[in-house]
């Protein structure tokens, strides 16, 4: 399931790895927002108290970029991850059953799909109640059905 969500939770759940720009500021500020986010790693979540936000400010936007408005977009950086945190968390649990009810499903469309039973209703009951003719592979089904509920 984390292998499966790992290569493929991007594409199906419709996430960036990256933040989004502030969509209120001007387009000549944008390459301050990104060589801001370059320098705090803005991949992952941003711990902003490790940063000195008016030195930031001074230094790698040259003053053109506030202070309030860079912290202000940090604590967005952090909103975005922790939605996208949260989608990947609801993908592996909606995930998890979905694979192993599918597997089950294969693995019973195998395992019956030979019985003489199933295409003839009145050979069901052939053998009642030692139920000899039942292979293993159906006892293993019905275990896995009930190990699955009972989990």
């Amino acid at each position: 399931v984390y292998l499966v969500s790992g290569l493929f939770v991007r594409r199906l759940i419709g996430y960036n790895k990256y933040p989004p720009l502030p969509s209120r500021s001007r387009v000549s500020l944008s390459s301050y927002y990104l060589k801001l986010g370059q320098h705090v790693r803005y991949k992952r979540h941003i711990k902003i108290d490790c940063h000195d936000i008016n030195r930031l400010s001074r230094t790698i936007c040259d003053s053109k970029v506030s202070s309030p408005q860079i912290a202000s977009w940090f604590v967005n950086c952090n909103e975005f991850h922790a939605k996208n945190r949260y989608k990947r968390v609801k993908f592996r649990e909606y995930l998890y059953p979905i694979t192993v009810r599918t597997l089950l499903l294969v693995f019973g469309c195998k395992s019956v799909g030979g019985q003489a039973w199933v295409y003839d209703r009145s050979r069901f009951y052939d053998g009642w109640p030692s139920m000899s003719q039942h292979s293993a592979d159906m006892k293993l089904l019905y275990m896995f059905n009930i190990g699955y509920y009972v989990w």
